[in-house]
């Protein structure tokens, strides 16, 4: 189970301004019930950056009323295969939050 959680942040902040630049946009939300089911809503991840020790029964509704009216509507995905499958298996489905071009982030060891 661990596996597939630390997997999910790929697809969950690829293309995505850290939260320190853009609270809102700062990851992408699998709002599919089954994946939220296995993962307690882990799924609903912009929420979960904002408010850590929430409880996973309050971050829909905290999802829907905090994030939702000020994000990127991109970044609300309701099935994580069918968005794993556009974005990484057809060519040229990579793109950032916004839906421009896929940039490559540059490494910190990159910049020296």
């Amino acid at each position: 189970m661990e596996v597939a959680l630390i997997s999910i942040n790929l697809p969950q902040h690829d293309g995505c301004p850290g939260p320190d630049e853009d609270k809102y946009n700062c990851s992408r939300n699998f709002t599919g019930p089954l994946l939220n089911y296995f993962t307690c809503n882990n799924g609903y991840h912009t929420i979960h950056h904002m408010y850590p020790g929430m409880h996973w029964t309050a971050m829909i509704e905290a999802h829907e009323r905090l994030v939702k009216p000020k994000m990127h509507p991109n970044l609300d995905q309701p099935n994580l295969l069918w968005y794993l499958f556009v974005t990484y298996a057809l060519p040229g489905g990579r793109k950032m939050y916004d839906g421009s071009p896929y940039v490559m982030p540059v490494l910190e060891e990159a910049r020296r």
